[in-house]
């Protein structure tokens, strides 16, 4: 017995949402006549192929990240913003401040004084949308926050991959 189990019966059970249950029903057929044993080796097969999906994922993540990079090195060292495929898509550089908090404390006070205090504690995106609107306003940034300019390469107007390019890498 779990230490929330006493509240069942006292808090109404979690509905997941419409579409994604009516997904999920769909997909419980596949399983009819199982038994515990098997429902719970079923189970154990696709959490590890989802831990092997999540490694690819980190994986392709490093790749774009590195491709990105040497992406923007060049965009910037033919000066271009933006560079438009024979396919349609655009490749552009997108720049945008990123804020780090340096000392919590000094955050708080000062989301005290910008009158912040019903969110208790500001989450990070609403700080960092805050600062900067601050630097599109050219006001100071407050001394308890650095801000980075950080510089990322997007692209737009992508179309379906084409089976034959994505079977090349």
């Amino acid at each position: 017995m779990g230490k929330y189990t006493q509240l069942k019966g006292k808090l109404p059970a979690f509905e997941q949402p419409p579409a994604w249950q009516q997904k999920v029903e769909a997909s419980k057929a596949s399983y009819i006549g199982l038994d515990v044993a098997g429902l719970a080796r079923e189970l154990k097969l696709f959490k590890l192929q989802k831990d092997n999906a999540e490694q690819n994922i980190s994986e392709f993540n490093i790749e774009i990240e590195a491709v990105s990079q040497i992406l923007l090195s060049e965009l910037s060292a033919q000066q271009l913003q933006s560079f438009k495929l024979e396919t349609g898509e655009t490749i552009s550089i997108r720049d945008e401040p990123y804020v780090s908090i340096e000392d919590k404390a000094a955050c708080r006070k000062w989301q005290v004084r910008e009158k912040l205090t019903p969110l208790m504690s500001a989450p990070w995106q609403t700080i960092n949308a805050l600062i900067k609107e601050r630097l599109i306003e050219g006001r100071p940034i407050p001394k308890w926050a650095k801000v980075f300019l950080k510089s990322t390469v997007r692209l737009t107007g992508a179309r379906e991959l084409e089976k034959e390019v994505v079977d090349k890498h």
